[in-house]
């Protein structure tokens, strides 16, 4: 399943003429919240992954069609300067992708969680 995501997101970059400094963060950022929204699905929804290119920006849209809200933009207070054994597990992905992209917007409406990430080109 994640395999042909990435796949989606190569082909995605190339016919846009992503660079890495682009490509990269994207595929992280999404890597992270669809394996947490596979990990999370309760209801056994689908989920889809929109990706468009446009002047300047790229942006990618996942939606997971049956799920309980939770604000994947909301600050996590993940304190990456404490040393390793005195971290609190969990959030640190969330917190990446809060960091490397340049727009992270969220909604949740009947059920539908809509994940929507901007990367400036």
């Amino acid at each position: 399943m994640l395999a042909g995501v990435f796949t989606m997101l190569d082909e995605f970059s190339e016919e846009q003429g992503l660079t890495p400094d682009v490509s990269f963060p994207i595929t992280m950022a999404v890597e992270e919240l669809f394996t947490n929204m596979v990990k999370y699905n309760a209801g056994g929804g689908t989920i889809e992954i929109r990706c468009d290119g446009a002047p300047g920006r790229v942006e990618v849209r996942l939606l997971d069609n049956d799920s309980e809200p939770f604000d994947v933009t909301e600050d996590r207070q993940v304190d990456t300067t404490a040393p390793l054994n005195e971290r609190v597990p969990g959030g640190l992905g969330l917190h990446l992708v809060q960091r490397m992209m340049d727009e992270f917007h969220y909604d949740h409406t009947d059920r539908v969680t809509d994940i929507r990430i901007v990367k400036y080109r």
